[in-house]
């Protein structure tokens, strides 16, 4: 046991000592919060009687017990005192909002988004005070804020899911009980105009053959009753050569604007750097973003 604050004035500056089990130091930390439940401040001291004791937001426990969860939680005096003494806020905590008895009755969507805006209003408007973020209290800050912002998303997403579901359900079970009857009608229509074909395009080569040169003539038809069915002329592309076929495009400026392309390019690119392969014109760049 010590009683000096040695190790929690260099904690505080970043240098942790070596940490053990049984051997709490002096100092004001505190527990590591939730989202739930704000962190709790702790208090470690020598008693007058020389005996090593602990306080956990104002009640007494052993210090060794609660030593391990705080000692990478040093705070300074001033923030202990703030959060037990005046009841304020720890300097990163992100404020909860709190719904009255109503809320149970309320439209979960408008809660949600209710809270959302709150928050927001809140983390703009302190945004703004700071400019930007400089120390590892407002680094600490604006991540709470940040994982709060994806406890809403997630809580929106999960109740968003809930709500469609039965429609989903609802649906499937529609389709699973259709989807077979315009499958086999469909089957069947593309049966009959396959066994058509032949026919069609004998006689819209004999009409061809027959008529007077220069005119048009008129397509072969199908059917007597409803929708009539004739031959329709479309075009495809046939790749005879390949290679000249590549070599025509490769220079053409549309082919690497075209999005589709970019990104099959470049994640072929990744691939190959990945695996260690050379990428002419093309190298791996590490980029660093808040996750």
């Amino acid at each position: 046991m010590s009683d000096s604050l040695t190790y929690w004035h260099n904690a505080l500056s970043g240098k942790f000592g070596p940490v053990h089990e049984n051997d709490p130091q002096p100092g004001w930390y505190r527990t590591r919060g939730t989202r739930e439940r704000r962190a709790a401040a702790v208090e470690i001291f020598v008693d007058v009687d020389g005996s090593l004791r602990a306080v956990r937001d104002g009640i007494s426990v052993d210090p060794c017990a609660v030593w391990t969860w705080v000692c990478m939680n040093p705070v300074s005096r001033e923030d202990y005192c703030a959060v037990v003494e005046r009841g304020e806020p720890w300097p990163d905590e992100v404020p909860v909002v709190q719904w009255g008895h109503n809320a149970l009755s309320a439209d979960p969507v408008e809660l949600i988004e209710a809270e959302i805006s709150l928050l927001w209003s809140e983390a703009s408007v302190w945004l703004g005070e700071i400019g930007a973020v400089g120390t590892q209290v407002q680094a600490d800050r604006c991540a709470n804020f940040a994982d709060r912002f994806s406890e809403l998303e997630k809580k929106a997403e999960e109740a968003r899911a809930l709500d469609k579901r039965p429609v989903l359900e609802e649906g499937r079970a529609i389709d699973a009980r259709w989807k077979p009857v315009v499958s086999s009608a469909s089957s069947a229509k593309t049966a009959m105009k396959k066994a058509l074909e032949p026919w069609l395009i004998a006689e819209t080569e004999k009409l061809e053959r027959s008529s007077c040169f220069g005119s048009v003539p008129e397509s072969v038809k199908a059917g007597s009753s409803g929708r009539r069915i004739s031959l329709r002329r479309s075009k495809r592309v046939h790749v005879a050569d390949r290679n000249a076929f590549i070599a025509h495009y490769r220079k053409d400026a549309r082919l690497f604007t075209d999005e589709a392309v970019q990104k099959l390019l470049l994640k072929m690119a990744e691939t190959d750097l990945l695996a260690g392969r050379k990428v002419p014109g093309a190298e791996l760049v590490e980029e660093r973003v808040a996750a």
